[in-house]
C-alpha cells in the first residue's frame, strides 16, 4: 500500500494561478452555486460553535478561499498549508496561514488551540486512507475540547462526472507518483475518479467513496471523533460532515486517541 504521494509545489501553484484567472473570466452557475453554499454552511457552524471569541482553523488551506470568507466574516481564522508558495499567498493577502505537513506531529504551540477546524472539499479525497487518518489525527491535536471539525466531501461523483479529465490532467501533471507507480483513471458503473496503480495496475488508492455508505464506514473508523451529522448540499455535488472531539478520561488523565 503506497501510503504518501509528493505534490509538485511549483507546479501546483502555477495551475491553481491559471486556474483562478479562468474562474475570474468564466461564469460557473454549478460552481458559484457550490461556493455560495458551502461559504454559508462555514460561517453558519461558526457561528453556532466557536462564535467570534474562538479560533477557527482551515486544514489544507491553499489560496485561503475558505479562511478568508471566515476572516472578513469576523472570526479569528488561521491556515495551514504544505506549499509555502499558498502561504505566501495568503499573508500577500494579509490572511493568517502558516506553513505545516498534517501527516507529521502538530507542534506544541498548536495544540488544542482552535474551537473548529475545518477541511473543504478538494482535499481528502486526494489521499489515501493512510494518509486521511494522519489528517484526522491532525485535527484531534488541533481541537482544543468538544472541538468541532467540518468538512466538505465529493457526494456520489457528481462533481467527478463533469471534471474527469481535467483532474486527471492535474493528477498527470501535480502529482509524482512513488517510483513504481504511476497516476491513471477510471470510468465504470460503480466508480469514477483518479486513482494511484503500481506497475502491474493494481488499484491502491481511489480519489472518491463510491457512495455514502462507503464514506460513513470510514469516517465511523476515525478514532477520537463522533459524527454529529452529514448532509447532503443543496447544490448536488457534495455532503457536508459535522463531528466533534471526544474526550475520554481514563483514572484521571486523558487518552489522546487521535493517534
Amino acid at each position: 500500500m503506497v501510503t504518501k504521494y509528493v505534490l509538485n509545489h511549483k507546479k501546483e501553484f502555477e495551475i491553481f494561478l491559471k486556474i483562478e484567472k479562468v474562474l475570474k473570466k468564466t461564469s460557473s452557475p454549478a460552481m458559484n452555486k457550490f461556493a455560495k453554499e458551502e461559504t454559508s454552511i462555514w460561517i453558519k457552524t461558526a457561528k453556532k460553535y466557536a462564535r467570534k471569541d474562538g479560533k477557527v482553523i482551515e486544514m489544507g488551506c491553499g489560496s485561503g478561499r475558505v479562511i478568508g470568507k471566515l476572516t472578513a466574516a469576523g472570526f479569528c481564522t488561521y491556515g495551514f498549508d504544505i506549499n509555502k508558495l499558498f502561504v505566501d499567498y495568503c499573508k500577500k493577502n494579509g490572511l493568517n496561514a502558516f506553513q505545516m505537513d498534517a501527516t507529521k506531529t502538530v507542534p506544541n504551540r498548536h495544540k488544542a488551540k482552535y474551537k473548529m477546524a475545518c477541511m473543504a472539499i478538494n482535499l481528502l479525497f486526494n489521499f489515501s486512507e493512510q494518509i486521511r487518518k494522519k489528517w484526522i489525527s491532525s485535527a484531534y491535536d488541533l481541537l482544543s475540547d468538544n472541538g468541532i471539525l467540518i468538512m466538505s466531501v465529493y457526494s456520489d461523483n457528481k462533481f467527478s462526472r463533469t471534471t474527469i479529465k481535467e483532474r486527471v490532467k492535474y493528477y498527470k501533471d501535480v502529482i509524482m507518483a512513488p517510483t513504481g507507480y504511476c497516476v491513471d483513471f477510471f470510468d465504470n458503473k460503480k466508480r469514477r475518479g483518479v486513482h494511484l496503480c503500481d506497475k502491474n495496475k493494481k488499484e491502491c488508492w481511489s480519489s472518491d467513496w463510491a457512495s455514502k455508505n462507503e464514506l460513513l464506514k470510514e469516517v465511523n473508523s476515525w478514532k477520537g471523533f463522533k459524527l454529529i451529522s452529514i448532509k447532503p448540499m443543496k447544490c448536488g455535488i457534495a455532503w457536508m460532515l459535522l463531528l466533534t472531539k471526544n474526550d475520554y478520561i481514563i483514572k484521571g488523565k486523558r487518552q489522546n486517541i487521535g493517534h
